[in-house]
């Protein structure tokens, strides 16, 4: 959040009463609000408290006894000019400097490096990446987008059947982490029970190892990472935390020396083996549905909601976090 720094905002009205406060101006849709608080001194109290000019943004309020201003922003945009007035008893009036409060709706787009909602119509095979990076997707075998299944929000999700369906996209340094953080999310519901249920991979052959990420045959996320691209570790979630024909939404994470799996919004699973390394960055292309070095057999499901958002850990809780059930913001 983006807080004024220095002196409190303040101005003095007619005789000695005076208001101060600090306000928060950035937030974000859908998020509580971290909000603040304005006091006035002097006049004569009860004070009471108005918005004199502008408008707070849709879902934030101001207590006209306490001077707390709070709530859930529900729309994307910028509040300018916004004046806050304390009048006391006897009529006086002070007001806060004007301000502005804009809400974005992600904190962090400009992190995101993949962005696939798999939106469309019923048998499209028009891929999107709505992120700042557009990658080309490109389609293999019978992945399409489907609408039979209901996804857990909006009308389509991908869809592959197990057997040599998948998206690739070509490497790029966006997918190369390094030693930062980094947020990597999906919506998954598997139709049958396999080891080769794999949602996302950046990985080749030995030595070329980054990441394969997948749900196991026993229903489980199931992680294997490496450092140096040959020698692997694993992160395994809890044994049917992603049941057959139930929309999940999952989560592979890093926060400092901490690598996290979380199902439906619960850390399932955390290590702090990788350290201060690097995860090795593979020059494989990112797969969606399957392992690249191994094209006929992959995940049997649906997909939605594809977010990968480097340099950022957005939950880094080992308590969990409310797991999204909307479209994530596209800007």
């Amino acid at each position: 959040m983006l807080l004024f720094s220095g002196q409190m905002f303040g101005n003095t009205g007619s005789g000695a009463l005076s208001i101060f406060g600090t306000p928060v101006t950035s937030t974000q849709e859908d998020v509580p609000y971290a909000g603040f608080t304005v006091t006035a001194t002097g006049g004569t109290a009860p004070y009471t408290f108005s918005v004199h000019a502008g408008t707070l943004p849709t879902g934030i309020t101001l207590n006209s006894s306490t001077g707390l201003v709070s709530g859930t922003p529900t729309t994307i945009g910028t509040s300018t000019g916004i004046v806050i007035r304390v009048t006391d008893n006897v009529g006086a009036t002070s007001d806060l400097a004007p301000f502005n409060l804009q809400v974005y709706g992600d904190l962090y787009f400009s992190n995101v490096v993949l962005l696939c909602g798999f939106d469309g119509t019923d048998g499209s095979t028009t891929m999107t990446d709505e992120s700042l990076s557009g990658h080309s997707l490109s389609v293999f075998g019978n992945a399409q987008l489907d609408t039979g299944v209901a996804p857990p929000f909006g009308t389509s999700s991908l869809l592959l059947d197990g057997t040599g369906d998948y998206l690739t996209v070509a490497d790029s340094e966006d997918f190369n982490f390094g030693t930062g953080d980094f947020t990597i999310e999906l919506f998954a519901r598997t139709a049958a029970t396999s080891n080769s249920n794999y949602m996302l991979v950046h990985a080749g052959s030995s030595g070329n190892i980054s990441y394969t990420w997948r749900c196991n045959a026993s229903n489980q996320q199931d992680n294997v990472w490496s450092s140096n691209g040959s020698s692997t570790f694993n992160l395994v979630g809890a044994s049917g935390g992603v049941p057959l024909t139930t929309w999940k939404h999952l989560c592979f994470e890093r926060s400092g020396s901490k690598l996290r799996l979380y199902t439906g919004g619960v850390m399932e699973t955390s290590s702090t083996t990788i350290g201060a390394n690097a995860l090795f960055n593979s020059s494989a292309v990112l797969a969606i549905g399957m392992r690249s070095t191994s094209t006929t057999n992959g995940f049997n499901g649906h997909l939605k909601e594809l977010r990968i958002t480097k340099g950022v850990a957005r939950y880094n809780s080992d308590s969990g976090f409310t797991a999204p059930t909307a479209a994530f913001p596209r800007g």
